[in-house]
C-alpha cells in the first residue's frame, strides 16, 4: 500500500520511530501534536508538512526528507539533536520561537539561504554546519554557544548577528 496523505487530527504525542521510511507520502497534517523525538525519519517525497502546535522536539526530526521545500513551526519553543539533517530542497524555515537548540541543529541543508531566530538564546554543538548556501544569519537574543559553530559556512555574512 503507498500511502500519500496522512491526517492525525488528535494527536498529541509521538514516541520513536515514528513514520520513518515512508517513500510515498507527500502530505503530513498533525495539528495537535506537541512533541515527539526521532520522527519523519526518511521520507523523502514529503512535500507539506503541518504541525501547527509542535512545542518540543527531541533528536532526529526530519532526518534526510529530500522534497520538503519549507517549513513553518510557529509554537516551537525546544529542539535536541539532529534536527532538520539533510534536507537538500529546503529553502525557506519560520521557527520564530525557537529558543533553546541541542547540537547538530540544521546541518547539511543545502539550499537554505538565510535563516532568522529572533528568540534564540541557547545552541548546543555543531550548530549549522555544512550550509554552504547561507549568506544571512540573524541570531539577536543568543547569548550561549557549544561547540563547532558555523562550521564550513563560508557564506555567512558574520557582520550581520545584530
Amino acid at each position: 500500500m503507498l500511502i500519500k496523505t496522512i491526517n492525525l487530527p488528535l494527536l498529541t504525542q509521538v514516541g520513536n520511530d515514528f513514520l520513518l521510511y515512508n517513500k510515498s507520502l507527500t502530505r503530513l497534517d498533525l495539528p495537535l501534536l506537541a512533541t515527539g523525538s526521532n520522527f519523519l525519519y526518511c521520507n523523502k517525497s514529503i512535500t507539506i508538512l503541518s504541525l501547527p502546535s509542535l512545542t518540543t522536539v527531541g533528536d532526529h526530526f526530519l532526518y534526510c526528507n529530500k522534497s520538503l521545500p519549507n517549513l513553518t513551526l510557529p509554537a516551537l519553543t525546544t529542539v535536541g539533536s539532529n534536527f532538520i539533517y539533510c534536507n537538500k530542497a529546503i529553502t525557506s524555515l519560520d521557527l520564530p520561537d525557537l529558543t533553546r537548540v541541542g547540537s547538530n541543529f540544521l546541518p547539511c541543508n543545502r539550499s537554505l539561504t538565510s535563516l532568522d531566530l529572533p528568540d534564540l538564546t541557547q545552541v548546543g554543538g555543531c550548530f549549522l554546519y555544512f550550509n554552504k548556501s547561507i549568506t544571512s544569519l540573524h541570531l539577536p537574543l543568543l547569548t550561549k554557544v557549544g561547540s563547532n559553530f558555523l562550521v564550513c559556512n563560508d557564506n555567512v555574512d558574520k557582520s550581520r548577528w545584530e
